[in-house]
């Protein structure tokens, strides 16, 4: 894939620097950038994942239909309904 990128003049002297440091083209820079954000990202879903399944909010509803994931804009439009029609 071709890529056409503009950069502004901090990052371009960044990728000089990078480049001088490194000897690494640009694409290897960029390729070695794009990894690095994507196991990061990967990283940070992998811990928010983590975090909610060991908080016990995850089947904390007992008594709650079994299909509420799926349909939970109709369970809160018939509460809603209920709430309305009760005022």
């Amino acid at each position: 894939m071709q890529i056409t990128a503009h950069l502004n003049e901090e990052r371009a002297a960044k990728l000089e620097r990078l480049q001088s440091l490194t000897q690494l083209s640009t694409e290897e820079i960029l390729g070695q950038g794009i990894d690095l954000v994507e196991q990061q990202q990967a990283e940070l879903w992998q811990n928010y994942s983590n975090a909610i399944l060991s908080s016990d909010f995850v089947g904390c509803l007992k008594d709650a239909p079994e299909d509420l994931a799926t349909n939970y804009k109709a369970y809160l439009m018939d509460a809603l309904e209920k709430k309305h029609r009760a005022s």
